[in-house]
C-alpha cells in the first residue's frame, strides 16, 4: 500500500500569514507584528489595574497604619486562657475547649450515684432539699454516696446484751472446711440473700 508523501515548509513565516494576523482594536493596543515592547505593555494593560480601580482599592482599604491598630484594640483580654481574643470571636473563644479547660472556676463534673429517682429513698432525699450535685449535712460537706450494706450475721437487735464471751456473730462456714456439694449449696444461698438485699435497697 503506497503512502502519500508529507510535504515540509521551509523555516520562516508560513504563506498567507497576513491574512491570519488578529486585528487589534485602533486604541493604542500592541498587533501581531509589533515589537516586543509594545506587547509587554498591552499585557499589562490586561493585567495590572488601572488608576481608576487602584482608586476604588485604597478607598476600600484602611487609610493608614493607626485604623489597623485600632482595630486591633477592640479586641478583649481573656485571664482564663491568658490571650487576646478579637471582638468578634468572643462567643466562639468562649464555647471553645481550651476556655472550658482553662477556667478555674469551672464546677467538676459530679461522680455518678447508684441510686436513681425510682429510689424511694433518694426521692425522700430530695424532698428534704437534698441536691444530687452535693452531699450530705447541713452544710452539704457530707459525702454523697449511701453507705455500703453489708449483711449483719448477728440476730439480735439493736441494743439489745450480748451474752458473755459471745462477739455478736455468728460461726460461717468458708469453702476450706466445706465439701463440693456444701460449697454448692452455700454459694447459692450466698447469691440469693444478695440478690433479696438489693432489690431492698433499690426500693
Amino acid at each position: 500500500m503506497a503512502q502519500r508523501g508529507i510535504t515540509f515548509v521551509r523555516a520562516g513565516e508560513a504563506p498567507n500569514s497576513e491574512k491570519r494576523r488578529r486585528s487589534y482594536p485602533e486604541d493604542g493596543s500592541a498587533g501581531a507584528g509589533d515589537s516586543g515592547a509594545a506587547i509587554a505593555d498591552f499585557y499589562r494593560t490586561l493585567v495590572l489595574p488601572t488608576a481608576s480601580q487602584e482608586q476604588k482599592l485604597d478607598a476600600s482599604s484602611p487609610a493608614n497604619d493607626n485604623e489597623r491598630k485600632d482595630a486591633v484594640t477592640e479586641a478583649y483580654w481573656c485571664a482564663a486562657c491568658e490571650l487576646n481574643v478579637a471582638a468578634g470571636e468572643t462567643k466562639q473563644h468562649q464555647h471553645g475547649i481550651a476556655h472550658l479547660a482553662s477556667r478555674a472556676d469551672y464546677p467538676p463534673t459530679p461522680d455518678p450515684i447508684v441510686l436513681n429517682e425510682t429510689n424511694l429513698g433518694y426521692r425522700m432525699m430530695q424532698r428534704a432539699g437534698w441536691r444530687y450535685e452535693q452531699g450530705l449535712g447541713a452544710d452539704e460537706q457530707g459525702r454523697r454516696h449511701p453507705v455500703r450494706a453489708r449483711m449483719r450475721p448477728a440476730r439480735l437487735g439493736v441494743g439489745a446484751k450480748q451474752p458473755r464471751g459471745d462477739s455478736g456473730t455468728v460461726q460461717q462456714n468458708t469453702p476450706a472446711n466445706m465439701g463440693a456439694r456444701q460449697a454448692t449449696q452455700q454459694a447459692k444461698e450466698d447469691g440469693r440473700a444478695r440478690e433479696e438485699l438489693l432489690a431492698y435497697l433499690k426500693r
